[in-house]
């Protein structure tokens, strides 16, 4: 809701959005399966919302949320790391120096590594391996197998389908051609 709102949208795409999520079955089983799903798509939100209040108005402390977010997304799943880039992707929509965004970026990347490579010494000592048993348990075999693009493509098919079933493509392509119309209102009070 705070998302959709932050995108200047009225009040009839705040009431789509949750129906649209509470009548998509696949969305709502992930949700409800699993020990970490339901945390993993809060988090995800919630790093939706940091990185867009984040652009609006540039604070560290917006900044380091964002930061703390996405270590607690590679915390749940090995490869959440990969959403920890859309803060650092940002950067290239504020409008401000280069050396601004450096010290952002320096900022970010501080205040996420640290936490991370804590964690992964702190899993190499304890039990001695980098990553989960149920990361190994699902196929992967190797710490680098977290890279595997085909891996990375794979999930995004299963959301693409997740959202739209066999007309996935459609959907996407529909939401790729309606967000620039939709932002049009945004950025006429700018």
């Amino acid at each position: 809701r705070k998302i959709v709102q932050k995108l200047a949208f009225g009040e009839g795409y705040v009431l789509f959005v949750n129906v649209f999520l509470a009548i998509n079955t696949p969305f709502v089983v992930w949700n409800q399966s699993g020990m970490e799903n339901s945390l993993f798509s809060f988090l995800l939100v919630s790093l939706c919302y940091y990185t867009m209040k984040f652009i609006k108005e540039p604070e560290k402390t917006t900044l380091n949320y964002a930061a703390a977010v996405a270590f607690l997304i590679s915390v749940t799943r090995p490869e959440g790391i990969f959403f920890a880039s859309l803060l650092p992707l940002s950067l290239l929509s504020i409008d401000t120096t280069i050396r601004t965004k450096l010290n952002y970026l320096f900022n970010y990347c501080l205040v996420l590594f640290v936490p991370v490579v804590a964690f992964l010494l702190f899993r190499y000592a304890y039990f001695n391996d980098w990553l989960p048993n149920t990361y190994y348990a699902k196929g992967r075999h190797n710490a680098f197998a977290v890279f595997d693009l085909y891996h990375a493509w794979e999930k995004l098919r299963y959301l693409s389908f997740s959202l739209g079933g066999r007309w996935a493509v459609f959907v996407l392509l529909l939401g790729m051609i309606l967000l620039p119309i939709m932002m049009k209102p945004n950025l006429k009070n700018n």
